[in-house]
């Protein structure tokens, strides 16, 4: 937290201030606000990587056993449960051709 408070006095006094000592107007201001946060958020990527982290001594819920049944609240792979049928494949349009008899949205020169 100490660090977030150094951080944004120093974005203050380095970036805030003397753009409103110019009479900087909003819509420039705002600019400067959405580079700001892409850069903070390409920096912090560069630093920790792109890819997820679990963190397993945060993990509160484990596993129930049901007799010979056995239920894993995440998943089996640390991922949240899904509901079944959620993850159905859809075909593209133009594979929907025959289906109700007429021709796709995307249709071939």
């Amino acid at each position: 937290m100490v660090l977030g408070a150094l951080l944004g006095g120093a974005v203050d006094r380095g970036i805030w201030r003397p753009l409103r000592a110019r009479g900087t107007g909003l819509i420039n201001m705002f600019i400067v606000t959405i580079g700001l946060s892409l850069l903070l958020r390409h920096v912090v990527l560069v630093l920790y990587g792109t890819r997820p982290a679990s963190y397993a001594q945060y993990d509160i819920q484990s596993t129930i056993d049901l007799g010979p049944a056995r239920h894993h609240p995440t998943g089996p792979h640390g991922h949240p449960a899904r509901r079944a049928g959620a993850a159905r494949h859809r075909r593209a349009p133009a594979e929907d051709a025959d289906r109700h008899g007429r021709p796709g949205r995307l249709r071939q020169p």
